[in-house]
């Protein structure tokens, strides 16, 4: 395997600020595909795509709630 390193996926999400629980879920998906728990990694990468999807629902959530806070509603 050459060289490598073992980095916790926690501190990866630290350090690049992934505060969205959906893309923190989805990167811990990406990261490992099939080995990190009892799915396989086809499982994982669909788990993976289906996470990003409620993390852009997320975002739309957030711009909607700015926005009635601008005007007051």
């Amino acid at each position: 395997m050459g060289n490598s390193a073992y980095v916790d996926v926690y501190d990866i999400l630290l350090a690049f600020d992934v505060t969205c629980p959906a893309m923190q879920h989805a990167i811990k998906k990406m990261l490992a595909p099939g080995i990190r728990g009892s799915k396989d990694a086809t499982t994982d990468k669909q788990e993976a795509i289906l996470s990003i999807e409620r993390s852009i629902a997320i975002d739309g959530q957030k711009e909607v709630i700015e926005r009635l806070k601008k005007d007051n509603l």
